[in-house]
């Protein structure tokens, strides 16, 4: 693929899973459009959902909005704007207990917590004002979602015996509270009849910093490795007349070298067409002469401090393809699909109890109820930058 001697025997290879099992649900997809991504994703959840038992609930996550006056039809257009205006907040995520998220910027690189860190829903929380709405079926934003993030070393405290880890929740050091932020706008999205109502600086989305992670574009994927996971590639790449971008060869490079395995990788068709021309543009071949005037430079550079030796080695060092063959072979005699590590145990939510939402923060210690609380409610919420409180009144019925 990187030097443009694709063959018509690599395509049927790189597709061979996908054409034989094609109604495989596999763990993780690669796609090169966000609306891809956001429509699979959001199918995905819902099936698993649907087939869990009991049922599990499908959470969906409004964002709002802020305009300087009664605009509604402002407020419309701020809606219907992409997630890319708004650094990849989405205007509605779903979720539900147990599915991946990953972040969508830094929340706090000192504990962890950067972006595209990946973590699984352990909990979505209520604000208790809203409960006889929730129980009535309605889609109340929520105050809260509690996720698990293994990446997680604790928030930073500069306390009197010097720094130290905060865990929001003691029994489990990995669950962090995540709540909704502001998401400005960028102008280049903005339209000029909403620029001529309000300032541009009060135009934006409030919604979680998170979005669904099973699905992802190629360009989020690079540098992860999905072992002993089902991974679908589709890049649209059926379409003979699809434009396709100049790194076209780069992108599925990067796709289908996720997995370990050939029998793990479900790549979608290949138009003919299509195929003949990865690797053969005049980027790909750029590239090509950029290595190549790399590669004498390195060497020269070498011969004159002395590694020259090290360097030839270095250069002619190649993968081990032995076991290519008999891979193949046993993929062809192979009569069922791979086993999804998503169906078979990975979409069970994870069993909690009243301990764990048990909070410390400092010299702060609150609980967090998991499920609806009918006898108390929120009356005022007070979030400053460096000071946060609830107040909160218990009705005894």
């Amino acid at each position: 693929m990187r030097q443009g001697t694709l063959t018509e025997d690599d395509c049927t290879m790189l597709t061979y899973q996908k054409m034989r099992f094609s109604d495989v649900c596999t763990d993780y997809g690669i796609h090169y459009q966000n609306d891809m991504c956001a429509m699979h994703n959001w199918r995905q959840l819902r099936n698993e959902c649907l087939i869990s038992t009991p049922p599990r609930r499908f959470y969906v996550c409004h964002a709002t909005y802020h305009v300087s006056r009664n605009n509604d039809d402002c407020i419309e257009a701020l809606k219907s704007l992409p997630p890319q205006a708004y650094d990849y907040a989405p205007d509605i995520l779903c979720v539900a207990e147990s599915c991946q998220v990953r972040l969508l910027q830094n929340m706090n690189t000192a504990a962890g917590l950067v972006t595209s860190q990946s973590g699984t829903v352990v909990k979505v929380i209520y604000n208790n004002a809203d409960t006889n709405r929730l129980l009535g079926g309605e889609h109340v934003v929520p105050y809260g979602i509690v996720v698990s993030f293994p990446a997680f070393q604790g928030f930073v405290s500069s306390g009197k015996d010097g720094n130290s880890r905060i865990f929001p929740f003691t029994a489990q050091r990995t669950w962090v509270p995540v709540f909704r932020k502001r998401f400005s706008v960028k102008v280049s999205f903005l339209p000029t009849w909403v620029r001529k109502k309000q300032l541009e600086k009060e135009c934006f989305r409030i919604q979680f910093p998170l979005d669904l992670a099973n699905y992802i574009t190629a360009h989020r994927a690079q540098g992860q490795t999905m072992a002993e996971c089902l991974v679908s590639v589709d890049l649209g790449l059926e379409n003979h007349d699809m434009r396709m971008p100049p790194e076209i060869a780069s992108i599925l490079y990067v796709a289908c070298t996720r997995v370990t395995k050939l029998e793990n990788l479900f790549v979608s068709a290949i138009h003919p067409n299509v195929w003949k021309k990865i690797g053969q543009n005049e980027a790909d071949k750029y590239i090509c002469n950029v290595d190549e005037r790399l590669q004498e430079a390195s060497t020269a550079f070498a011969f004159v401090h002395g590694k020259y030796e090290e360097m030839v080695e270095e250069l002619q060092w190649t993968a081990d393809y032995k076991q290519n063959a008999e891979e193949w072979q046993s993929l062809q005699r192979q009569e069922q699909p791979p086993k999804s590590v998503r169906i078979h145990g990975r979409c069970t939510p994870p069993s909690t109890s009243y301990n764990d939402f048990h909070v410390v923060l400092g010299d702060i210690q609150f609980p967090i109820y998991s499920t609806p609380v009918l006898s108390e409610r929120h009356i005022g919420i007070d979030q400053g930058i460096k000071n946060f409180a609830i107040a909160v009144v218990e009705l005894i019925l």
